[in-house]
């Protein structure tokens, strides 16, 4: 972000980030469970889109 700062391309540009919800990574006891727990559910995904707050 800095260097896109830095380089004056931060206004004009689209940044997605997102991640891997791990399948719970073992929480409660649980691994590779397919399911609609909360931690299957709530993925991050954060979006900064030029022109938009």
């Amino acid at each position: 972000m800095e260097t896109l700062k830095a380089r004056g391309f931060w206004d004009g540009t689209a940044i997605v980030a997102t991640s891997d919800h791990g399948e719970l990574l073992g929480d409660g006891g649980l691994y590779r469970i397919h399911s609609l727990l909360d931690g299957n559910l709530r993925v991050p995904l954060y979006v900064k889109y030029p022109g938009k707050p």
